[in-house]
């Protein structure tokens, strides 16, 4: 059986790497700000979605990006307060309700989206 090992510290240098690259960089070719975004969807590499955005969180990462309702919910239920974005759209109410209610950046989807239900 294959295993992922994911060494904390390796983890923090790349963050550390990628955030002084960013901050020589400063902004793109039209002069917006680069942001970086920690994509936490899933399992968060293995080590736990919310044990992952805490690290990232407590590192300078100040914005995740999660893929379901689900994931945006339960890391403010973990009480973590950086930006969230939700990778997919939803045309669902009820989610669209929770996301605004949780303050989850929206995704805007296409009309087969929307057709799809999603």
């Amino acid at each position: 059986m294959k295993k992922l090992i994911i060494k904390k510290e390796d983890l923090i240098n790349n963050i550390n790497i990628i955030k002084k690259i960013a901050e020589e960089n400063k902004t793109n070719d039209e002069g917006v700000p680069y942001k970086i975004i920690g994509v936490v969807k899933g399992n968060g590499l293995g080590i736990g979605i919310v044990e992952l955005s805490k690290l990232l969180v407590e590192n300078g990462i100040n914005t995740l990006a999660v893929a379901t309702v689900e994931e945006a919910l339960q890391l403010r239920q973990a009480e973590i307060n950086a930006e969230i974005l939700m990778l997919s759209s939803t045309t669902l109410e009820d989610e669209i309700e929770q996301l605004i209610e949780n303050n989850i950046i929206l995704t805007i989807g296409s009309e087969l989206a929307r057709k799809n239900g999603k």
